[in-house]
């Protein structure tokens, strides 16, 4: 644990001394060069089935990111499911961005580390709302409810006094920062294990379920019928040409898809169902794209991983291919 703690605040462009220090195992963090970060760290851009919850009409603008740490991926008996668990080392990030074009920046980072000691937590935001401003961030160790109360309250003091929300009016202010806090509690949302929605609500706000690690998104490159969720704003998973809606057994027309506000008349929770002949016909990038990534999840698994994965790759040959 300690080795990947020291080697984070190396990349991260800055020396522990010139950070704040934390206490209860937190630790500050600063990345100054945010916007190629994740290439530099060996992270890799996934590429899910459903598109994650936008706040942007216009397009996505959360990604999800992972690096492999050292060991194998391997399965894990959780709630009765049998379900992928990523080595120690391995690191997630759901990076959100704001903006658009030359003035897109990123708006916030958080994820997860796991470590031998259990997952540790990490959020950044950024300096100002600018592209190349430097995120400030904190990580704490997510048993620990006093570290995360000492992280929160840095990143809340942070936000508060960074650009623009230093210059708001102070009613304003308030409640960005304590919007803040409400939504920076990560350890009861990502519980091992934790099975999908049937309806909403029922297990969470996130009606996909988790794996054995407590992710919610990389497992999912290797599903094909997934959970549509019904947080955020916008899911452009709605308007994909690649992809079914169901509520039931009921697939929703084009025409209902138009103005539908992702909630099912029959109360079960909406899944979208991905559709391989329409991706090789239409689409055979994203198709390439989504079978070279579970291969190259598929390489890094132990036997019992990939005999439970190993169905997905009858999907890989591309019909249309002479």
């Amino acid at each position: 644990m300690k080795r990947i703690l020291i080697a984070a605040l190396a990349v991260a462009g800055c020396k522990s001394s010139d950070l704040p220090k934390l206490d209860h195992g937190a630790e500050a963090v600063e990345i100054t060069t945010p916007l190629t970060f994740h290439e530099r760290e060996g992270f890799t851009a996934l590429s899910p089935p459903a598109h994650v919850p936008s706040s942007d009409a216009a397009g996505d603008q959360v990604t999800i990111w992972l690096a492999l740490g050292e060991g194998p991926i391997t399965t894990t008996t959780l709630e009765g499911r049998s379900v992928l668990a990523w080595p120690e080392g391995t690191r997630a990030d759901r990076v959100e961005m704001a903006g658009r074009g030359d003035a897109r920046f990123i708006a916030d980072i958080r994820g997860t580390t796991l470590t031998e000691d259990g997952p540790r937590f990490h959020v950044y935001r950024p300096s100002a709302r600018q592209p190349r401003a430097p995120l400030f961030g904190a990580r704490w160790p997510g048993d620990s409810a006093e570290a995360h109360a000492e992280a929160t309250g840095y990143l809340a003091e942070r936000i508060g006094k960074s650009d623009p929300v230093a210059s708001w009016k102070p009613a304003a202010r308030k409640a960005e920062v304590q919007g803040f806090r409400q939504k920076n509690a990560c350890l009861p949302c990502h519980d091992p294990g934790r099975p999908d929605n049937e309806r909403p609500g029922q297990h969470g706000i996130v009606n996909r379920g988790t794996d054995g690690s407590g992710f919610f998104t990389p497992a999912t490159l290797f599903e094909d019928d997934v959970p549509l969720e019904q947080y955020g704003s916008f899911d452009h998973t709605v308007e994909d040409p690649l992809v079914d809606i169901r509520c039931g057994e009921e697939i929703l027309s084009s025409t209902q898809r138009k103005k539908w506000n992702r909630r099912c008349d029959n109360g079960r929770a909406p899944r979208a169902l991905w559709r391989w002949d329409r991706a090789w016909s239409q689409a055979p990038t994203r198709a390439k794209q989504r079978c070279a990534q579970a291969k190259w999840l598929f390489e890094h698994m132990d036997d019992g991983a990939r005999e439970q994965v190993a169905h997905f790759f009858d999907n890989c040959a591309n019909p249309h291919q002479d």
